[in-house]
């Protein structure tokens, strides 16, 4: 009885510290890790690379200018030209060919845009798996708190006990021994608690030392999807490795066209000293004709159709790897959410309760210290079951939102932070 009411004041002591406490949720912490962390630059920076590489290949060639002095006598300067032409000339891809290059290069920009989008979503699920573990870990500290706090009393109990010849020396000892393991425990996960908190905080940016974090199972669904089929749509890996296999089809039509001419487009001053009207004016335009095509042309048709090959069977096993996932995780999702109900509703309470009916029959003279001791021990360890079995759900629930493209701040939030570094 003593140890329920020294524990109930601990908790009046403890309680009020964190109730005025800030608290920390998992969509803040994304929010924050995802303004901080420098893998957004570097998603940013890939994109940018993309649309850069698109402004290069839609450019035309630079323009050639150039003088031209013709019949200048032997052992005279320049100026004793016969005449003179100053010409500018651009030459020009054939239209089409342009089309499709801007066709494969906007398809670039898509591939990047979706790989980047991965690696924030691949960020954000290091951030939220990080916040969940370092949340089991404060329940379990508050867990384990109480469980060193407890056997404190029961060891301290047993030795005044064995002081007035009511016990013997065994159950003292046993009781002692259940103590240092239990402030072992709670020494451990403390340690591990801090270094996981720590990793929070250089991820995120934010000091969460004077923060409780909130239950990461709050803000989702615990529910598993009827089918995973229906998300693989939103996952930015297949859509990145469409968005390859339609630039690996423009490719071969641009690669198809190069039996086109390239063109062009010169125009010229000339100069002419010795006639009556010596200024000249006109321009020129000319075909480039591929002559050679049944060559290097056929050659660069059978890389484009290798490469096409490669994207689509590259994509279809990627779909086939993403559903196989997707399936296990819906499975696992769904065996955890009947074992989380199972310990919700029946396995925490009937240890809470066989714990309480320890301590009833300890006060009536009914069962031992030792047996107590039994009961606490279980009943802790269940609740410690409890976190973990918390913990895995919220782990494959993360893995799930990742392959499905789901982000807690929203999709459109990530697609806004890459555009707002262009």
């Amino acid at each position: 009885m003593q140890a329920i009411v020294v524990f109930l004041l601990l908790v009046s002591v403890v309680s009020p510290a964190v109730l005025t406490a800030g608290t920390l949720s998992i969509r803040d912490a994304v929010q924050g890790g995802l303004a901080f962390h420098p893998d957004l630059q570097a998603a940013i920076a890939n994109v940018q690379s993309a649309k850069g590489e698109r402004l290069s290949s839609l450019s035309p060639n630079s323009p050639t200018l150039s003088t031209e002095f013709e019949g200048v006598p032997r052992g005279e300067s320049l100026s004793k030209y016969g005449e003179r032409r100053i010409a500018v000339t651009q030459e020009f891809d054939f239209p089409i060919k342009y089309i499709w290059r801007s066709s494969s290069a906007g398809s670039a920009v898509q591939a990047a845009r979706q790989q980047a989008i991965a690696m924030l979503l691949d960020l954000e699920s290091t951030i939220r798996t990080t916040y969940a573990e370092a949340w089991s870990l404060e329940e379990k500290i508050a867990i384990l708190t109480g469980n060193v706090e407890a056997a404190r009393i029961y060891a301290s109990h047993l030795d005044r006990k064995v002081e007035l010849g009511e016990a013997v020396p065994l159950e003292a000892r046993r009781a002692r021994v259940e103590y240092l393991q239990a402030k072992s425990q709670l020494a451990e996960t403390v340690s591990d608690h801090f270094a996981v908190q720590a990793r929070l905080a250089r991820m995120t940016g934010i000091d969460t030392s004077e923060l409780v974090l909130e239950s990461p199972l709050g803000l989702l669904q615990t529910e598993a999807p009827v089918t995973a089929d229906l998300t693989l749509a939103d996952n930015p890996e297949l859509k990145a490795a469409s968005f390859d296999l339609k630039q690996a089809k423009s490719e071969l039509t641009l690669a198809r066209t190069g039996w086109l001419p390239d063109l062009e487009f010169s125009y010229f001053q000339q100069k002419a000293p010795v006639e009556a009207k010596p200024h000249f004016w006109g321009v020129e335009v000319g075909l480039s004709l591929p002559i050679w095509y049944w060559l290097g042309g056929r050659g660069e048709i059978q890389n484009a159709i290798a490469r096409r090959r490669a994207s689509t069977a590259g994509l279809s096993n990627q779909r086939i790897e993403v559903a196989s996932e997707m399936d296990r995780l819906v499975q696992a999702i769904n065996a955890m959410n009947e074992t989380h109900r199972i310990y919700q509703n029946e396995v925490v309470p009937a240890a809470k309760e066989a714990y309480d009916l320890a301590m009833k029959s300890y006060r009536l003279g009914e069962a031992n210290y030792l047996q107590v001791l039994d009961a606490q021990r279980s009943a802790f360890a269940i609740q410690i079951e409890f976190i973990e079995i918390e913990n895995e759900l919220f782990q494959n629930l993360t893995e799930l939102d990742r392959l499905a493209g789901r982000s807690v701040v929203g999709i459109s939030e990530l697609h806004k932070l890459l555009e707002k570094g262009n």
